[in-house]
């Protein structure tokens, strides 16, 4: 399946979408094409890359060699050229996410050209009700157009080993706790001040501690144990005992990310004061902690200002801001607050987001 989308927020939620797809149809490959800043990584299943250029010999390459067998467009933007080539050879397409800003009397495609372009599509999801009557003057047929809202990036819910989390639960017991995640070498020493700022309101506090770089963590042991912290290590199954300040937890797959997430009411996303990679924060909201971050979010940007501009982070700017931060939402109260607002962001466009997955799979299923 060929997946097209624009900007970096677009391409996120594209890339979510193909995630959601494997679980629903393992046999599936997907390519997606962006026009973003910053091309996403690929893995095994999910190849990325950006678009090809709008000219007929860039596309005719492009569609030999990929010939896919349907192309779900994102992009607000038109590309004439790639979409009627690839109409040409008989790819289905779908349109998400039409919005008015590629058909205005002002954009430099002609109506006419819109009109035809717009045409070639199965079936147009509209972001809205102007969004659908400007598809309709264009040209598009009723039966093509649906008025959905937008797809946006979120997350499911992240599976975990529940024998595991109820025996570390029951471990840590009633203990305050906080995960700082994916933390890079230069943030571990403002990370160790907030949990000191921190302890100050609870002494009994727990730092679930995840090292960016898990070949860390044997270091990272070493130097913290002489630095007069209790530590614990995850890797060698070492249990947070009421005696333990830090659980080192050097293991970042999305099963163990997911037993954290669950266990620590509030979190930190690490590499956002220093600038280095950061983590989706989609995962974390899912799961229902309270998030922390700073500044320089990088990739997932537009997750973050998503996030922050409705009230469900907690932004910070410095090392003494993340303490702060972590002493303030010790409070079960405010962090169940912000937590709920980031479920509320990270729910928001599900039910398109379900739409796509089915129209996507029924076509597919009407080619075998």
């Amino acid at each position: 399946m060929w997946l097209h989308s624009g900007a970096d927020a677009e391409a996120l939620a594209a890339r979510e979408l193909a995630k959601r797809m494997l679980a629903e149809r393992e046999d599936l490959h997907f390519l997606l094409t962006t026009s973003a800043t910053e091309r996403l990584p690929s893995d095994d299943r999910i190849l990325c890359q950006y678009a090809p250029e709008e000219t007929q010999p860039s596309v005719r390459r492009f569609l030999d060699h990929w010939r896919p067998d349907l192309a779900l467009w994102t992009e607000p933007e038109l590309r004439p050229a790639l979409q009627m080539e690839a109409n040409a050879r008989g790819v289905p397409a779908i349109l998400v996410d039409a919005g008015t800003a590629p058909w205005d009397p002002l954009s430099v495609w002609s109506r006419g050209i819109a009109g035809d372009v717009l045409r070639i599509f199965r079936c147009i999801l509209a972001a809205d009700d102007t969004s659908a009557a400007q598809l309709r003057a264009l040209g598009v047929r009723e039966r093509q157009i649906r008025t959905t809202g937008y797809l946006r990036e979120g997350a499911p819910a992240l599976p975990v080993n529940q024998t595991e989390h109820d025996a570390l639960a029951q471990v840590i017991g009633g203990r305050p706790a906080w995960l700082a995640a994916w933390i890079p070498e230069e943030e571990r020493d403002a990370v160790l001040s907030a949990q000191t700022v921190a302890e100050l309101r609870a002494h009994r506090l727990l730092l679930i501690l995840v090292p960016s770089q898990p070949g860390a963590a044997d270091r990272w042991a070493q130097e913290l144990t002489a630095a007069g912290y209790k530590v614990a290590r995850r890797s060698k199954d070492e249990e947070p005992t009421a005696d333990v300040k830090i659980l080192i937890a050097d293991g970042s797959d999305d099963d163990e990310m997911s037993l954290w997430y669950r266990l620590a009411p509030v979190t930190y996303l690490g590499g956002s004061l220093s600038g280095k990679e950061v983590l989706n924060p989609f995962d974390a909201a899912a799961l229902g902690s309270a998030i922390i971050h700073g500044p320089r979010t990088r990739r997932h940007r537009g997750a973050y200002e998503r996030l922050n501009g409705a009230g469900a982070t907690r932004r910070i700017d410095d090392a003494k801001g993340l303490g702060d931060a972590v002493e303030a939402l010790l409070s079960p109260a405010r962090a169940a607050e912000l937590a709920r607002q980031a479920w509320e962001v990270t729910t928001e466009g599900a039910e398109v987001t379900d739409l796509v997955l089915d129209l996507a799979l029924s076509e597919l299923e009407g080619q075998r």
